[in-house]
């Protein structure tokens, strides 16, 4: 069953993947930055205000000179304005205290200022490349509907357990497109309202399509 999951799952996405420019860098400041752009935000809506971002404050240190009223202005048209602050207090952290580095280390990630285990594990996975799952509303509600597993913690983002039976479905040599698979599967088939189960490569797995039939 996880076997044809995997496959099925990355085969779909060769054909159906989303393209956005961080997608297209393992520059750790950049997928920071867009992990926070995309909270609760609408990826196509965040690709002009991160292309600004990258082009116009390339470094940690340049978005740190940044006023915050200034960084809100960029950031308006996805609303959210807190997200400014945040991550300016990000970057002067990452400025003064690792020398400009982002950290390649997920305690060192969560010691950040706003920086929580979705945005720790994307910056892990995507940028430094390794084996974790990406957990956040849309992979638990795939894991929820395939293979009936349920957190019963308020904060499902923050189960260990569902954490750790994330990691256990991504294969271990392609643990950065499998995630970035999962998204997307997530946003265009298995959605949070009328999934699209009739186009469905994993419907013969999947427990709650078994249920629906």
């Amino acid at each position: 069953m996880l076997i044809t999951f995997q496959n099925n799952i990355l085969n779909w996405w060769k054909n159906n993947k989303r393209v956005f420019p961080w997608r297209e860098t393992r520059d750790p400041y950049k997928i920071l930055c867009s992990e926070i752009l995309l909270q609760q935000t609408n990826a196509e809506k965040v690709v002009p205000v991160y292309n600004k971002i990258a082009s116009d404050y390339p470094e940690p240190a340049d978005l740190s000179k940044v006023e915050t009223a200034e960084l809100e202005k960029i950031i308006q048209p996805l609303g959210l304005l807190k997200r400014a602050e945040r991550l300016k207090k990000i970057v002067a952290e990452i400025t003064q205290k690792y020398n400009g580095i982002i950290p390649a280390d997920e305690k060192a990630l969560l010691k950040l200022p706003g920086v929580g285990n979705y945005t720790a594990n994307a910056v892990m996975c995507f940028a430094f490349e390794k084996q974790v799952g990406v957990l956040d509303t849309n992979t638990i509600r795939i894991l929820a509907r395939v293979f009936d597993i349920k957190s019963d913690k308020a904060r499902p983002r923050n189960d260990k357990n569902l954490q750790n039976e994330l990691n256990e479905v991504i294969p271990s040599s392609e643990s950065k497109i499998f995630n970035y698979a999962l998204l997307d599967f997530a946003a265009l088939i298995c959605t949070a309202e009328n999934p699209e189960c009739r186009k469905c490569v994993i419907s013969s797995i999947c427990i709650y399509y078994g249920n629906k039939e």
